[in-house]
């Protein structure tokens, strides 16, 4: 946001158009969470591929490829190379090789560039081998540490009929030894550190049918976990819940959650919100599904996250704006969370049916009516990011990502509260306003709920 002029005079630019848009808005007249908290997930751990030679072997690749040859490392250590399209020309990639003899013979060509030695291709074991709708051969290959196969430790080689290689991909490891080669922990205790670190409730009862149970007694298998002191022998587990299933991997030693990850994707983030009052996105049968992703040119996709005003980064919360209830004025409730990010609360109109009564409104549309706001707020500051209210001119934004204002910090999205007053303040109906605020201050939207018929909460009305 800008400097302090800027600041202020952004308040007193924006505060009229803000509180029109308060008023276009409103407020709609809560569904609980469908999902419990997801538990923090584990990144897959970065080990750093040995350096020696490679400096050497990316120079061969790029005079044997005529400097077409294209190398990307991911954060994780993997590497892709490719060649835009084009078949390396390295001297393993002779047409005419078996596909799968060729895709070997690349890989131990190339193994000083992966951070490997060629006798460790030697040792791969072949995963699979499938032909693509295109034609190509796609051959990917596993790493064993001690006779257990590597987490992760995949390559993938990409070839022709004919054997020419069109790229890889490869997060081999070079100088693996297993801590141990058999567990101390037992297979029980193992899926109980697994439960325990997802949230899932204790197993299967004591004496129950296991066969009744079957998502509390999962299978297990062996993988060894790359780390940098080496490879500790793990426990597989994969944890069944209603509406996820999750993949961990228990270090069989001490029981320790190595990694966790959730193999369920679900739609998101997104939500039903009324977009426009009067029109096809009106109440009381014009709610739409819609991405709850900005413009990545107005802040990089940051309509949700954790930021100065909340650190729940799975609620209608983010880099933007805070959306919440305050049906008892100046004690908001909690915004809704969605594990999920999908914030699909369809409205009943509770709010008319249960006579236009301000106190007794019903709380069945509470959450509908905050997606609402939080869409419609992100929505506005995307629009107005274009027009020129970016942060250096002092707009509202919990991180500025180092583009102008005070501090180049941002430190002020906007608090949205709907349904403003509806439990305690009668006169709280029919309107709107907007608080605005210095620079690297959050401002404060408030939406009241409307009371002519025919009745729709103030944020119902776009």
């Amino acid at each position: 946001m800008g400097d302090g002029r800027v600041g202020r005079h952004r308040n007193l630019v924006v505060h009229a158009a803000l509180v029109g848009v308060c008023v276009l808005l409103g407020s709609l007249p809560a569904a609980a969470p469908t999902f419990a908290t997801e538990p923090t997930e584990n990144p897959t751990p970065f080990i750093e591929m040995t350096a020696g030679g490679r400096s050497a072997a990316v120079e061969a690749l790029q005079h044997q490829t005529a400097g077409t040859a294209r190398i990307r490392v991911a954060d994780d250590g993997g590497m892709s190379i490719f060649a835009n399209g084009l078949p390396l020309n390295l001297a393993s990639t002779r047409s005419g090789t078996p596909p799968n003899d060729a895709a070997r013979a690349f890989l131990r060509e190339v193994a000083p560039l992966l951070g490997v030695a060629p006798a460790l291709v030697d040792t791969l074991t072949e995963k699979r081998a499938f032909t693509t709708g295109s034609g190509l051969r796609v051959v990917e290959f596993a790493q064993l540490v001690d006779g257990v196969e590597l987490f992760n430790g995949r390559a993938k080689v990409t070839l022709d009929t004919q054997g020419r290689v069109f790229g890889t991909t490869s997060r081999l490891r070079a100088g693996l030894a297993l801590n141990q080669r058999r567990p101390s922990l037992s297979e029980d205790a193992a899926r109980k550190a697994a439960y325990v670190a997802v949230g899932q409730p204790a197993l299967a009862p004591p004496g129950a049918d296991k066969a009744t149970f079957d998502w509390f007694n999962p299978a297990t298998s062996f993988v060894a976990f790359p780390t940098k002191a080496g490879a500790r022998l793990a426990y597989a587990v994969q944890v069944q819940q209603e509406y996820a299933r999750w993949y961990t991997l228990v270090d069989a030693a001490n029981g320790d959650v190595l990694y966790k990850q959730n193999l369920t994707l679900d739609a998101g983030p997104e939500g039903l919100v009324f977009e426009q009052y009067p029109g096809p996105g009106a109440p009381p049968n014009g709610q739409l599904l819609k991405p709850f992703v900005g413009n990545i040119d107005a802040q990089h996709n940051t309509w949700i996250g954790a930021s100065v005003l909340s650190a729940c980064a799975t609620c209608t919360n983010g880099n933007n704006v805070l959306a919440q209830a305050a049906q008892n004025g100046n004690a908001p409730s909690p915004p809704p969370s969605s594990v999920s990010l999908q914030f699909n609360y369809p409205w009943t109109n509770s709010y008319e049916l249960a006579g236009n009564n301000i106190l007794d409104h019903n709380d069945a549309d509470t959450n509908a009516a905050v997606a609402s706001v939080f869409y419609n707020v992100n929505f506005i500051h995307d629009w107005w990011y274009h027009l020129g209210f970016n942060e250096a001119a002092g707009n509202y934004q919990n991180n500025n990502f180092g583009l102008g204002g005070i501090g180049a910090l941002g430190s002020d999205p906007v608090r949205a509260q709907a349904q403003y007053g509806a439990d305690d303040c009668p006169s709280c109906i029919g309107n709107a306003n907007f608080t605005p605020s210095d620079d690297g201050t959050p401002g404060l939207m408030r939406m009241y709920l409307f009371a002519p018929t025919p009745q729709y909460p103030g944020d119902q009305r776009r």
